[in-house]
C-alpha cells in the first residue's frame, strides 16, 4: 500500500454559503488529521441550494484514478453553512478511515482457516456502495452552527414609505429607512423617517407640517415561517423616537418631538432573504411645546401619534 496522507479537499461554489470562507475553513479543519488509504485521494464538497430553496452540500469522495468511492448529500433550513460543513467533514473521515482499514487488511494476505478454498480456486470479494454512515446528527446549537430548527443569525436593511398623523398638522407621508441587529436574544431595530403634510388632506389651521425624526426599537421575534423560509414573523417591539416639527403656521415654529411606545411588524417571507414588513407604531408625545396656527391661537400637538409603515427588508447575513 502506497504511504498515507491527508486527502486534497476541493471546494466547489462556495458564494452558495453566506459565510463560505468560515465553513470552508471548518471543513479543511475536521479533515487535517485524516488519512487516505493512499496518494491522491480527494473530497469534494459543493454547495448549491435545493428545490426548497434549502442550503445543501454534496460530498464525494474520490480515490487517485478518479474513481468515486463515496457519495452523501447534506441540508439545512439555515443560511449558515459551518454546520454542513462540521457533518459533511465527520462523514468524510470515517469513509477515510473504513477505507484505510479494509486497504491494510488487504495488504496482509488472507489467512488461512480449515475449510479454506483449494488452491488455485477464485476468490472474490463484493463491496456494494455504502453511505458509510447514518444521517448525522444536528450540529450543537452555536452562533456559528445553528440547529436546522433555529434561524440564522439577523442582520437585516430595509427601505419603505410611512402615514403619519397626530403631529398636529395633519396626515403626514414620506420616506423611511430601517436596519435590524441581533444582540442576543434582543434585535435592535433603529430607524430614521422624514415627512411632509400632505396636499390632497390640507390641515385647517396650518399651512404645512415637516416631521423628522430618528427612531430605536427592541424586539422579541416570534418566528412563524416553516424550514423552507418561508410563511409569516411577528416582531413584538418598544422603542422611542427623537426628532422635530417644523409647523408653518402665522408663526413659523419648529419644536421638538420626543415620544415612546410599542411598535409591531408583521413580516413576510418573499424568498431566501427579501421580505415585505407591514409595521405599525403608536407614540406617546413626553415633550409637548405649543406652537400659534392661522387664526394666532395657540395650540398642542395631540398627546399620541400614530404611524403606518410599508417596507422592504433584505437579509444580509
Amino acid at each position: 500500500m502506497d504511504a498515507t496522507e491527508s486527502p486534497r479537499v476541493v471546494i466547489e461554489a462556495p458564494a452558495a454559503c453566506p459565510d463560505g470562507a468560515r465553513a470552508e475553513e471548518r471543513l479543511r479543519s475536521e479533515l487535517a488529521s485524516v488519512r487516505a488509504p493512499a496518494r491522491g485521494w480527494t473530497v469534494k464538497a459543493r454547495w448549491d441550494r435545493d428545490t426548497a430553496g434549502r442550503l445543501r452540500v454534496a460530498g464525494e469522495i474520490t480515490d487517485a484514478s478518479g474513481r468515486q468511492v463515496a457519495h452523501r448529500e447534506l441540508t439545512d433550513a439555515t443560511d449558515a453553512c459551518g454546520g454542513l460543513a462540521r457533518g459533511l467533514g465527520i462523514w468524510a473521515g470515517l469513509v477515510l478511515e473504513s477505507e484505510v482499514e479494509q486497504a491494510s487488511a488487504a495488504s496482509e494476505g488472507p489467512v488461512p482457516s480449515i475449510g479454506a478454498a483449494p488452491a488455485g480456486a477464485a476468490i472474490t470479494a463484493s463491496r456494494t456502495s455504502t453511505s458509510y454512515w447514518p444521517p448525522p446528527e444536528p450540529p450543537p446549537t452555536s452562533r456559528d452552527t445553528p440547529s436546522p430548527d433555529a434561524p440564522g443569525r439577523t442582520l437585516e436593511f430595509g427601505a419603505g414609505v410611512f402615514l403619519m398623523s397626530g403631529t398636529g398638522g395633519g396626515g403626514l407621508a414620506g420616506p423611511v429607512l430601517h436596519a435590524v441587529f441581533e444582540s442576543g436574544d434582543i434585535l435592535l431595530r433603529p430607524s430614521i423617517a422624514v415627512g411632509q403634510s400632505l396636499a390632497s388632506v390640507p390641515p385647517s389651521d396650518v399651512s404645512s407640517t415637516t416631521w423628522g425624526a430618528a427612531r430605536l426599537d427592541a424586539c422579541l421575534r416570534v418566528p412563524g415561517h416553516d424550514q423552507r423560509r418561508t410563511g409569516m414573523q411577528l416582531d413584538l417591539c418598544g422603542g422611542a423616537d427623537a426628532g422635530v416639527t417644523h409647523v408653518q403656521a402665522l408663526v413659523d415654529s419648529t419644536i421638538p418631538y420626543v415620544a415612546v411606545g410599542p411598535s409591531l411588524d408583521l413580516r413576510g417571507e418573499l424568498g431566501a432573504h427579501l421580505s415585505a414588513v407591514l409595521r405599525g407604531v403608536a407614540g406617546f408625545e413626553i415633550v409637548r411645546r405649543s406652537f400659534q396656527d392661522l387664526s394666532g391661537a395657540t395650540e398642542l400637538p395631540p398627546l399620541a401619534t400614530a404611524r403606518l409603515e410599508l417596507a422592504f427588508s433584505w437579509d444580509v447575513r
